[in-house]
């Protein structure tokens, strides 16, 4: 099944990649925001069912454990708010871990610091990579959140350094006899990423990666993880728990956009701010449930 879901992976990247050339880039950033409100936002709906299931609640419990999940994405929002290069430093650094351990986790036999310190520096290396490709884009949303005084240098700094440390740290996992992952094809993939973030717009690079290579994958470990098998009935199952969750999110998202649409770089600003609060608690979830 790995393979199979490796392999649409590639056509839908490839098919994206196409399509791209026939794109302006207004036209990429809307198809990037619905992509991230639908399959983006969904595969983080289903938090609270993980969450039973990792902790073996009880379902009397249900509105406590929704209570402390919210509390916790307004804490991140507000914590936003408030000192902005901070909290963009740890969530950039928190989601290169998640995006590491989603592309990573069945490939290592293994549970280790240096596993997690592999996946961080693989998710880095993305971040950076997409960064350095689309800088001009990248610096101005960094400067509306508040996070100013960041140059090319730095992208590219980080991109040497996340790489080299991916590089070491694969190369020891590989030789203990703990990583299963085929060299090649993931040299092969990092070529595909740059090429996509390169002809693509920042929002729209994003997407293809986040929805394509992550959001996809990890909806269907979280109906693998929660039904014990991947098929439409796990999938019924799978939306009707998320929807009330997605629907408050992206109903959240749209409000957003009506009282900012007459200032974008407010919305592009508050709208990562909210992507980014509604990530930390999904990132500690999917933590717990891959180990």
């Amino acid at each position: 099944m790995l393979q199979t879901v490796s392999n649409i992976k590639l056509i839908i990247s490839f098919f994206f990649l196409w399509v791209t050339s026939f794109l302006n880039p207004e036209l990429e950033d809307y198809l990037a925001y619905f992509m991230i409100l639908t399959v983006g936002l969904l595969h983080g709906s289903n938090d609270i069912e993980l969450l039973f299931k990792n902790l073996k609640l009880e379902r009397s419990k249900t509105y406590l454990i929704l209570l402390l999940y919210i509390t916790m994405i307004i804490l991140t929002g507000v914590f936003f708010l408030k000192i902005p290069s901070v909290m963009l430093f740890v969530f950039i650094a928190f989601s290169a871990y998640h995006f590491g351990e989603q592309h990573f986790n069945h490939k290592i036999q293994i549970n280790s610091r240096l596993r997690d310190f592999f996946f961080l520096a693989y998710g880095l290396t993305l971040f950076f990579l997409l960064f350095m490709t689309n800088s001009s884009d990248t610096i101005r949303i960094m400067n509306q959140i508040g996070f100013s005084g960041v140059t090319e240098l730095h992208f590219f700094l980080g991109f040497c350094l996340s790489l080299g440390a991916t590089l070491v740290s694969g190369s020891v996992l590989t030789l203990e006899k703990v990583f299963d992952a085929n060299i090649i094809r993931e040299v092969f993939l990092l070529l595909l990423f740059y090429l996509i973030f390169r002809v693509a717009t920042l929002m729209w690079a994003f997407a293809i990666y986040f929805v394509i290579w992550h959001a996809y994958p990890s909806i269907l470990d979280q109906m693998a993880y929660l039904k014990g098998r991947v098929n439409e009935s796990g999938l019924i199952h799978y939306i009707k728990s998320s929807l009330l969750y997605w629907s408050i999110s992206v109903f959240g998202i749209l409000l957003l956009f009506w009282l900012t649409s007459q200032n974008t770089e407010m919305f592009n600003a508050l709208f990562f701010t909210l992507i980014a609060a509604i990530s930390f608690p999904h990132i500690f979830v999917m933590r717990k449930m891959n180990n």
